[in-house]
């Protein structure tokens, strides 16, 4: 009797071991683990989001990133940016935020068995700042209208900062005389304005944001039923330091004045305000309204001022300086 009971315990303990291993080997390992870690690298309008993921047994990760919201708990319906594919620690930045705004982040993973989330973290953006602006130029281009042109060169943290000029023959135009919005966004812009009187008129461009209004340069333009024909107009598009001694520069003619353009090009100093008599020059020799070229043999860890210029028979006008500093 003992020996029949004993047997029996010996085939349900092996029945029950097996059915384990069974059960342990069908059993899916699907989860990807995944973590969203506290930034630390938070501005106006951005935050550069941090995370880890590990596939663990579940297989490779096809795809990571973050999701965000003003919301709690977001998830891929809402907004979403996918970093670089891997495993490990990531990052990735997210723009385009309104200032002094609280987000939730989460890392998320995909892989073949679904998408799987990080903790929720809740950051705060930075306050915003009112935009800084410049008025570029103001020049007569036909007949009784005048092109101006304007920058917006820090939206402050709000990508909605309005563009727009503000003009009238009194000598400190503002959002009170004559205006036109010329849209939303960092960058170079600008309009042309036709003009009922002949005459001298003051132009500037200005921003409003959440922050407040900040205005540009005052420049002056003459309004006439003829076309003198004038220097050319220049706009210095970029200049980016690519080595400790080179720098790439762009620029761009506008308008040539009403005369054709015999040269264009760079230049370049240690101080402020050069010109092609005080400071380096670089001059293209093919001749073209839109123009580049890197400035080498320059000094590590020093500060330049960068003006592209255009020249026809009347003279030589100049862009807007950009201000660099070479790499050490």
């Amino acid at each position: 009797m003992k020996k029949t009971i004993w047997i029996t315990l010996l085939i349900s303990i092996c029945l029950i071991s097996c059915r384990k291993e069974e059960l342990g080997w069908k059993l899916p390992r699907v989860r990807a683990f995944v973590t969203t870690e506290f930034s630390t690298d938070i501005q106006s309008s951005r935050i550069t989001a941090k995370g880890k993921v590990e596939e663990g047994n579940a297989g490779p990760i096809k795809e990571r990133g973050f999701c965000w919201s003003t919301q709690d708990n977001p998830d891929l319906s809402q907004n979403r940016i996918i970093a670089v594919l891997g495993t490990g620690e990531y990052k990735a930045e997210i723009t385009g935020l309104q200032p002094d705004t609280e987000y939730y982040v989460r890392a998320y993973a995909i892989n073949e068995h679904g998408t799987w989330y990080g903790e929720v973290v809740k950051q705060s953006t930075f306050f915003g700042i009112w935009p800084k602006v410049k008025t570029l130029s103001a020049i007569q281009e036909s007949p009784m209208k005048i092109r101006v042109y304007g920058e917006i060169t820090d939206d402050g943290g709000y990508p909605n900062s309005t563009r727009n000029f503000c003009f009238s023959q009194s000598s400190i135009p503002d959002s009170n005389d004559q205006k036109i919005y010329c849209g939303t966004g960092s960058g170079i812009y600008d309009t042309l304005i036709t003009l009922s009187t002949q005459g001298d008129w003051y132009f500037r461009t200005y921003s409003s944001n959440q922050e407040g209004v900040t205005y540009g340069e005052i420049l002056k333009a003459t309004a006439s039923q003829s076309v003198a024909p004038t220097v050319p107009q220049v706009i210095t598009d970029t200049a980016t330091t690519i080595f400790s001694s080179a720098i790439s520069v762009s620029g761009s003619i506008v308008f040539d004045g009403g005369s054709p353009i015999s040269a264009t090009g760079f230049c370049y100093g240690t101080s402020p305000n050069p010109d092609i008599l005080t400071g380096q020059v670089e001059t293209n020799l093919n001749v073209f309204f839109n123009f580049s070229t890197i400035l080498i043999n320059l000094t590590p860890s020093t500060t330049y001022y960068i003006k592209a210029f255009g020249t026809n028979a009347v003279g030589t006008g100049y862009g807007n300086e950009i201000i660099v500093t070479t790499a050490p």
